[in-house]
């Protein structure tokens, strides 16, 4: 049986692109995943998926707050 995902992708993201995304997600965690894919203008790059309970943000907004935090440590 396949689990439940669910990936936020740019407004016209590529099929191909999307493709990608969803076959690296199941590489890397060993099993099939069906997804469910929308897309939002809420994201400006990027990626965002809900599986298993756990949120893989990949987006644009994520990584600029990333190095936000890490300049403003130094």
């Amino acid at each position: 049986m396949m689990e439940k995902a669910q990936l936020f992708v740019p407004i016209g993201t590529s099929r191909e692109n999307v493709s990608f995304i969803c076959r690296s997600f199941e590489e890397k965690l060993g099993k099939k995943l069906d997804f469910t894919v929308s897309e939002s203008d809420g994201i400006l790059g990027g990626f965002i998926a809900n599986i298993d309970k756990r949120t893989y943000d990949n987006s644009v907004s994520a990584k600029l707050s990333q190095m936000k935090k890490h300049l403003l440590k130094k």
